[in-house]
This record gives C-alpha cells, sequence and structure tokens, in this order.
C-alpha cells in the first residue's frame, strides 16, 4: 500500500510483488491487508494466473532417435515468444563443429495463425535438415538461436539422437 492509513471511502492502488519458482507454472497468491474495521479485519487479494517464458522453444529438444548413417531427415522446432514486442530471430550457429557440416537450417517467421495455434505472439519456424554421412555413435548437437530479445539473446536446441550403420 501506498500508506499506512486509508480513510474510509478513499481509493489507492495495492502492489503485489513475488517471485515466480518456474516457467509454465499455474499461480495463485494471496495478499492480506489487515483493517480496523470491526466487521471486516482482514481484506483478501487473490491473484491467479500462468508464469510464462518470454521466448520458449517447441519441442525444447529434438530427439532424433536411432537414424541410419546413409538417411537423410527433415524436422522443425517453433522458437515462440509469447510478449508484445519486435520478436526476431537474427541467426544461428552450432556448438559442435564436428558435426555441424551434415545440419541445414532454415529459419522463417510464423504467420499470425500459426503463432495464434501455438499459444504465441509471435514466431519463428526453424526447419532442421540432417545430411546423411554422419559418424557412428551417439548424436550430440546444439543449434543456438541468436535474437534479439532483451535476457534472451541466444536460444539453444539441442538435438540428440542415434547413428547407426546399415545392416
Amino acid at each position: 500500500l501506498p500508506k499506512s492509513t486509508i480513510e474510509p471511502g478513499e481509493v489507492v492502488p495495492v502492489t503485489v510483488k513475488w517471485n515466480p519458482s518456474s516457467p509454465d507454472s499455474d499461480f495463485r497468491k494471496e495478499a492480506y491487508i489487515l483493517t480496523s474495521d470491526p466487521e471486516r479485519p482482514t481484506v483478501v487479494l487473490v491473484v491467479r494466473g500462468k508464469v510464462v517464458e518470454s521466448i520458449r522453444l517447441t519441442p525444447a529438444e529434438l530427439t532424433l532417435g536411432s537414424i541410419t548413417s546413409t538417411s537423410t531427415l527433415t524436422t522443425e522446432a517453433q522458437v515462440l515468444c509469447n510478449l508484445e514486442g519486435a520478436f526476431t530471430v537474427l541467426g544461428h550457429e552450432f556448438t559442435n563443429p564436428d558435426t555441424a557440416e551434415y545440419f541445414a537450417v532454415a529459419i522463417r517467421p510464423l504467420t499470425a495463425p500459426e503463432s495464434e495455434r501455438a499459444g504465441a505472439k509471435s514466431g519463428f519456424a526453424v526447419g532442421i535438415d540432417v545430411k546423411p554421412g554422419l559418424p557412428l555413435g551417439a548424436l550430440l548437437q546444439t543449434i543456438r538461436l541468436r535474437t534479439n530479445w532483451p535476457g534472451k539473446e541466444f536460444v539453444e536446441l539441442p538435438v540428440r539422437g542415434q547413428v547407426v550403420g546399415v545392416f
């Protein structure tokens, strides 16, 4: 409250602050205001909602499963913005240079209906082509997307799988 005493009939703004524990969680918070009114000694303010990340990936990780060393694969992820603003993906890089040559990435803006269906204000589709020739074994690559969003200048999309030989 902006002051300790509020006169009967007076209107003042109330500010309630808290730190959310995690994104994508529902919350219900209560604030108790004590009064000198004998008929209503306590006023309870209840705030309900959902905490969302400003920028999120869907899926958060690409799991390709088992793929052969001679196969090609195309998949897609989305990087979504849940807030108003001019969000854009500025570029990408691979964190594992050993397998970077086996990936191609194409980034395009989502249409307004695509963003709405994903529950976001805006976003980008991240198309990933996996090329043949990957070495056998565990596939561990991360695509680091560079954005213009303050506090989320980079968003990382892990790509996991197992490259197997042709039998």
